[in-house]
């Protein structure tokens, strides 16, 4: 940073834009708020003009930063709704033919345990 032209500084409440040469001559910008870095610009630009282009394209992303930075962070909280089985029957959603197929679904899974434990039998009980 020793190498650093300040050309422009922008001044708000919530935080500072500098405008600055570097050490090759090329336009750059940076953004801090409270002395903390909140962006800057990944590539230098050859003229000052391409600088301002840049700094203005991406000034609503900077605002959205600033704004989530100043948020006070979530703790965690959430809500959490318990279906019980009235709700379950008043559910619109849930409709009749999705409960025949429900039991459809019941009944074939009894068939094939039922045939599973025959073969089982069948296998290695009466050889």
């Amino acid at each position: 940073m020793a190498s650093q032209n300040i050309i422009e500084t922008i001044n708000t409440k919530e935080y500072k834009i500098e405008i600055y040469q570097d050490s090759g001559s090329k336009f750059r910008w940076r953004a801090t708020q409270s002395a903390v870095s909140i962006g800057s610009s990944e590539q230098g630009f050859k003229t000052l003009e391409q600088c301002r282009s840049n700094l203005n394209m991406l000034a609503s992303s900077l605002e959205a930063m600033i704004q989530n930075r100043s948020k006070k962070p979530n703790l965690g909280t959430s809500k959490v709704e318990v279906m019980t089985s009235e709700d379950y029957q008043e559910d619109s959603s849930y409709s009749e033919e999705n409960k025949a197929m429900d039991w459809n679904i019941f009944w074939l899974m009894v068939f094939i345990l039922l045939l599973s434990l025959f073969i089982f039998v069948r296998i290695f009980i009466f050889r």
